[in-house]
This record gives structure tokens, sequence and C-alpha cells, in this order.
């Protein structure tokens, strides 16, 4: 993540800050599963809940699940 934002222009950051708060709705600077879940389902990505459920364990460095 510190590579991607040091990589990234200021145009390219604040699209990724905007996606990540379309995604972190209850504001806690952390994506949910659920949250996750249900950006994917709204925009009727094939991912299935065990997928989900994988990139959150592999992303979850501060083993909030």
């Amino acid at each position: 993540m510190n590579i991607l934002v040091k990589m990234a222009s200021e145009e390219e950051l604040l699209e990724l800050t905007n996606a990540f708060r379309i995604i972190d709705r209850d504001g806690t600077g952390l994506i949910k599963a659920h949250e996750l879940s249900d950006i994917i389902q709204q925009h009727n990505l094939q991912i299935s809940q065990e997928d989900i459920n994988n990139m959150i364990r592999e992303s979850d460095y501060a083993g909030n699940g």
C-alpha cells in the first residue's frame, strides 16, 4: 500500500480515497467483510463469499476480521 501511495498521482489517490469511503460505509477506516461483500453484490461481480472472506483474511494485518 505504501508503494502504491508513493507512485500514484494526486488524482489517482483522490479516486482511491473516494472508492474506499464508498465501501467503508460505517466510516471506521476499515473495510469489513460485509461491506466488501455488499459492494461486490451491488456490482454483480461473480465472487463467492468464501473468496471474499479469503481476501479479507489475507489483507487483515491488524486482525480486525
